[in-house]
């Protein structure tokens, strides 16, 4: 029974150090070559916003709901939700003004999600949260005040 095992196990490794060596298991999709570096490196929300979408006006829409606690204990981890009714692919930003570089975010949704996405952002202090959401080359976006008890980014 050993024996059978010490096989297998040594197959499976023989398998990954040929795969890896192919250069098969370099996450290819995961690297971000064309990752917007200099807008999630900007000092203010209205830089951050001019670079990440080149200029474009954002339209502040009802079409996007931010939800959140008005206040959060912990700074470290706030759970925000976004919700929206727009359809297709859709790219999500979301911005924190009160944290050094405020963008915080970026995540492609699939059709298949229903334009919904919970997740969880560190803030430094008290501020707005705004989502922004793109959909067929437009901007739309929700924004959200959080009052912080105790801050995050430090």
């Amino acid at each position: 029974m050993r024996r059978r095992y010490l096989l297998k196990a040594g197959l499976a490794t023989g398998s990954l150090a040929v795969a890896a060596k192919a250069g098969l298991l370099w996450p290819v999709t995961v690297l971000a070559s064309d990752w917007p570096a200099d807008g999630f490196s900007a000092m203010s929300v209205e830089d951050a916003m001019a670079i990440l979408f080149e200029g474009a006006p954002i339209e502040q829409s009802e079409r996007v709901q931010l939800e959140a606690k008005a206040i959060a204990e912990d700074g470290a981890s706030v759970p925000i939700a976004i919700r929206t009714d727009l359809s297709g692919p859709l790219l999500l930003t979301l911005f924190s003004a009160s944290n050094p570089t405020p963008a915080v975010g970026r995540f492609e949704l699939a059709p298949q999600l229903g334009g919904q996405l919970d997740t969880r952002v560190k803030m430094a202090d008290s501020g707005d949260v705004i989502a922004v959401v793109t959909a067929d080359g437009k901007h739309f976006s929700a924004r959200r005040h959080i009052q912080v008890a105790a801050g995050g980014c430090g």
